[in-house]
């Protein structure tokens, strides 16, 4: 694992291989070695897209003192992907014992097996998919579960970190939803002239870009996407915006092995012990 770090002066991915993966840490307890979660998960819920009508599957993980600590304020993990990824994700934010909020995100059509997921995390529909988790996804959870407005974290992988990637894009500089942003292994070359678009335009509104964003790349295999990853972190870091945090962390892994071999180090960095 090779880490590269530059702040201011203050200074389809592979379905079936992730469905496998998915079912296989079902049955053993994910990244959490099969041992019992001591926090807790709530039912799913749907929630049905204004943009498509589509239901989407959301799924919450709350902390283990979430009923006792009635004051508390948590942050937001929002994560994409949730069918593959939220069992995995809250056994390893279980195991850390870090106080936040997990989401996940299911990737829709859940009344016909369906997937979203290459319309929604792509453009133009990305556009849509990002109206529809800041409108619909954030005042659900936000009215339902003690949330820290100001500590919300966008979280994908594959073309779910290419969708993060285009959120901080096209986030209003002066209305931002979240202020920090996880992309693994993001597969910016399926719209990487729109990236380079929305980057220009972003640069031209405002240099000052104060959030923090990790990416993460994978090289293993011959799969992962680390090269466009750097790429995009380069871009980033030549343009020198003003407050920006941003982090490139490489793996020798496949592409599909990123996510659980970069969660515990980038839940260090998001969530650092006070």
């Amino acid at each position: 694992m090779q880490i590269f770090n530059n702040k201011p002066q203050r200074t389809f991915y592979y379905l079936i291989i992730n469905l496998f993966l998915y079912l296989l840490l079902s049955g053993c307890g994910g990244g959490g070695g099969g041992s019992a979660l001591t926090g807790q998960v709530e039912p799913n819920v749907l929630l049905r897209g204004d943009h498509n009508n589509v239901n989407y599957p959301i799924m919450v993980y709350l902390p283990k003192d979430y009923e006792t600590d009635t004051d508390a304020e948590y942050p937001l993990l929002l994560i994409l992907d949730g069918e593959f990824n939220f069992k995995r994700i809250i056994n390893i934010v279980d195991e850390s014992k870090k106080d936040i909020i997990v989401v996940g995100v299911g990737t829709g059509a859940a009344s016909t097996g369906g997937y979203q997921r290459g319309i929604d995390y792509t453009w133009p529909g990305a556009e849509h998919y990002y109206h529809f988790l800041t409108l619909q996804v954030l005042p659900y959870i936000e009215a339902t579960y003690s949330i820290n407005a100001n500590d919300r974290t966008l979280s994908g992988h594959s073309f779910g970190g290419l969708f993060t990637g285009i959120a901080m894009l096209i986030e209003p500089p002066n209305g931002r939803y979240f202020n920090k942003y996880l992309s693994q292994d993001g597969s910016f070359w399926k719209d990487l002239g729109i990236i380079n678009t929305l980057e220009d335009q972003l640069y031209s509104l405002d240099q000052s870009l104060p959030i923090q964003l990790i990416l993460t790349g994978a090289s293993g295999q011959g799969d992962g996407n680390a090269t466009v990853v750097e790429g995009f972190y380069n871009r980033l870091v030549n343009r020198d915006y003003s407050d920006l945090d941003i982090t490139y962390l490489h793996y020798s892994v496949s592409h599909s092995e990123d996510i659980v071999a970069s969660m515990r180090e980038t839940l260090d960095l998001l969530y650092p012990e006070p």
